[in-house]
């Protein structure tokens, strides 16, 4: 019989020095991990919103909850774009 536990993965210890390539952006990879962290432990149901990539492409990403239930998805998209007008709004 598999358990919970045993279908979480086992996350390795981050050694204290690592070499980088130029453009590492340590804030991305903190929330990151922290969501996943949050996704191991069953907090994170879904997920909706884009990845954007060097060279300015991007991939929109709908999974779990969000694919299932659309209106919130939407909701919370708005959210984001409420936020983001808001930032660029203060910066103007």
């Amino acid at each position: 019989m598999t358990t919970t536990a045993t279908k979480r993965r086992t996350r390795k210890p981050r050694p204290d020095l690592r070499l980088v390539p130029q453009g590492f952006s340590q804030d991305t990879v903190e929330r990151l991990e922290e969501l996943l962290d949050l996704a191991y432990a069953g907090e994170l149901i879904g997920f909706v919103g884009a990845t954007m990539f060097k060279r300015r492409s991007y991939r929109v990403e709908i999974v779990g909850e969000a694919r299932g239930n659309a209106t919130f998805a939407r909701g919370v998209l708005r959210t984001i774009d409420d936020e983001l007008g808001a930032r660029i709004r203060a910066v103007e």
